[in-house]
């Protein structure tokens, strides 16, 4: 498991605004913690999903493909950001 400590995480992130409570219960769920080698894609668009995801270490950022081809950032995830929401609810892409 990935030990985070919360004093790097903004408070107005999702993990950083979660009390000591929550925490230790969100590790101890079934999720497993992965790291990931960058450029490593973490989802696709259009990819369905039942869960959401916190990022704890890192950045991530979610990109789309123009008509033309250029690839433009959409968002940037921090420490502590939840990602992967608008898929799971309800389950859609």
């Amino acid at each position: 498991m990935i030990q985070t400590d919360p004093a790097f995480m903004a408070d107005s992130s999702f993990y950083g605004m979660l009390t000591a409570e929550e925490r230790a219960r969100l590790s101890h769920t079934q999720a497993a913690a992965r790291a990931y080698r960058p450029g490593y894609m973490l989802m696709m668009q259009h990819e369905q999903s039942l869960q959401v995801r916190v990022l704890l270490t890192g950045w991530a950022k979610a990109t789309s493909v123009t008509a033309g081809g250029e690839q433009v950032v959409l968002r940037i995830y921090g420490p502590g950001d939840l990602f992967a929401g608008e898929a799971a609810l309800g389950n859609l892409p």
